[in-house]
């Protein structure tokens, strides 16, 4: 909770920045870029890399895809997220340091279990794998910082779906299946994400 109150707070305060960078920045023309994401559409942290597949020709409007990974242990849990994004990025004029972005993400979500199971003289491990996929969307916006690094914020949306429980039990969301379209719109469907990156 404290962390989603953070980065609510920040999303308010983050736009502030660009105004005393009105000018713009001359970025020059990179295709590739890294970044370490808190939240997203990869769970808790994603690491990932972007690439451009497309600049128009007034430099406005830019398509991008996105490979993410996250790893994070919980318990007797192992947790791996693979994502793919394809994301578009465009902004009112060339020099803005702040640009918008809505993106199509799909994620394969793997859940490894081990246990140390003691039953009277018999002891053992048991062991259990599953996986699960899903297809979502986001958006946000960037700042960019300086000529290389930037920060975004991003919004993603987790589907109601019983397919992946064991993505939203990692999140620890409420997962309430009902028919009531109220479970579709739920602000707790939202999952916040926040990273910063750097351009090559």
């Amino acid at each position: 909770m404290r962390l989603f109150l953070f980065l609510i707070t920040f999303s308010f305060v983050f736009p502030l920045f660009s105004q005393n960078t009105n000018v713009g920045l001359k970025i020059p023309d990179y295709k590739n870029s890294i970044s370490l994401e808190l939240g997203g559409v990869s769970g808790w942290y994603g690491l990932h890399y972007d690439r451009r597949l497309y600049k128009s020709n007034n430099e406005k409007t830019l398509l991008l895809g996105d490979l993410g990974y996250s790893y994070l242990t919980q318990n007797d849990f192992k947790n791996q997220s693979f994502t793919l994004q394809l994301v578009m990025d465009f902004k009112s004029r060339t020099n803005d340091n702040i640009s918008y972005f809505i993106g199509v993400c799909g994620n394969y979500f793997v859940r490894d279990f081990s246990q140390y199971v003691q039953r009277g003289n018999l002891s053992y491990y048991s062991n259990d794998s599953k996986g699960s996929a899903f297809l979502t969307g986001k958006i946000g916006f960037n700042l960019q910082i300086t000529n290389r690094f930037y920060g975004s914020l991003s919004v993603v949306y987790i589907p109601k779906n019983e397919r992946i429980y064991e993505f939203i039990d990692y999140l620890k969301k409420d997962n309430t299946q009902s028919d009531s379209i109220l479970d579709y719109v739920r602000f707790s469907r939202l999952w916040f994400g926040m990273r910063i990156g750097y351009k090559f």
